[in-house]
């Protein structure tokens, strides 16, 4: 589990200060450890809440920023396909292992001791699984706020 000492640095490098730091240490942690630590709980769950967070998070963005109303309803100069594309291009996996591998947060994961280290860590998977994760976690231990999703997501992904 993570130290009180690394708790603190990754909320630092994360913007948010955590209320329940089990949600930040199950947000790093990877089945791996799980399967031989059976009292912990891996990220996996949070990973897939995670993943649909960030994509309604980035749609609201797009929404608010690229769309207008008027007496006819929305508008917007785009065509669907561009929102598509904009939305990909923040939530797939290369771009979240991007933004993490800059953050240095995957110094943190927990891992089990099948699982090397260094080789999973930089894996561009267990970067954008911690993306994932770490939405999920702020925005469960925020009472669901969706602007502070919002704000940590535009801190952490340049949404």
């Amino acid at each position: 589990m993570l130290t009180k000492e690394e708790i603190k640095k990754i909320e630092k490098t994360i913007g948010y200060t955590f209320r329940d730091v089990t949600l930040l240490n199950q947000a790093f942690t990877r089945s791996s450890y799980t399967s031989e630590n059976f009292e912990s709980r891996d990220n996996e769950v949070l990973q897939f809440f995670g993943d649909a967070i960030l994509s309604y998070v980035v749609c609201t963005i797009l929404l608010d920023r690229c769309t207008g109303r008027d007496n006819d309803g929305l508008f917007s100069y785009m065509q669907e396909s561009d929102f598509i594309n904009m939305r990909d291009s923040r939530t797939n996996h290369a771009y979240l292992a991007k933004k993490m591998k800059a953050l240095q947060l995957s110094q943190y994961l927990i891992s089990g001791s099948g699982e090397e280290k260094d080789e999973f860590a930089e894996s561009e998977e267990a970067l954008a699984n911690l993306a994932e994760s770490l939405i999920s976690a702020v925005y469960i231990d925020s009472d669901r706020d969706i602007e502070t999703v919002r704000m940590i997501g535009c801190y952490l992904f340049g949404l």
